[in-house]
């Protein structure tokens, strides 16, 4: 059975809180939320498994705008966007030490990264280029030049802070957002349909 709703944050790190990836263990939800010099910051709030206390804790804060975070099919590695550059790209920092390296994933911009099902891959946006990165995440983190998948003109967020699409376990679609070029020139408003649906299901039947 489901439970009934439960407040996560209530105080000012909850301040446009997005929440963004769970961690595979259940132990921690990840999110970004502002910070007072109105930029972003990414914060790890304990869940369900994590134990008793519910109380965020930071995982990165800078000057810069750091969003977008995404665990690791491993749990090890997060994955995140930032502007610290100048403009918005994709990152890597290890979960257990986020101080203890940096790898940069995009070369020429990025947004909205995820991992592959099987921990091999990132996958990010960079404008209507979607791109792909292959890594290795033991026995040390590597990751290989970032290389053009395929190209659309599809949603994204303006902010770089939500990621608009998903890819299958098996890595081989994308489930992507695209805007419909197609103008509404009629809409159609039906009076009673429930009544209008009984009368069809009742002539339907034998």
């Amino acid at each position: 059975a489901a439970g009934g709703p439960e407040r996560l944050l209530a105080s000012d790190l909850a301040l446009g809180a997005t929440p963004t990836s769970w961690s595979p263990d259940g132990r921690f939800l990840l999110y970004h939320a502002r910070n007072a010099s109105a930029g972003w910051d990414i914060w790890l709030l304990p869940g369900p498994a994590g134990g008793a206390e519910r109380k965020p804790v930071p995982f990165l804060r800078t000057p810069a705008a750091e969003v977008a975070g995404a665990f690791s099919p491993d749990g090890r590695w997060l994955v995140y966007t930032s502007n610290e550059s100048g403009r918005f790209e994709i990152y890597v920092r290890p979960v257990a030490d986020p101080a203890g390296g940096k790898w940069q994933i995009s070369t020429d911009g990025g947004t909205e990264p995820a991992w592959a099902r099987h921990g091999g891959e990132i996958f990010y946006q960079n404008e209507d280029s979607m791109m792909v990165a292959a890594v290795q995440t033991a026995p040390v983190f590597r990751a290989a030049r970032p290389q053009l998948l395929f190209q659309g003109r599809y949603a994204s967020t303006s902010a770089a802070a939500i990621r608009t699409y998903d890819v299958s376990a098996d890595s081989r679609r994308f489930f992507m957002l695209k805007e419909s070029d197609e103008a509404t020139t009629q809409l159609h408003v039906v009076l009673n349909w429930f009544e209008d649906l009984k009368q069809r299901l009742g002539a339907a039947r034998p």
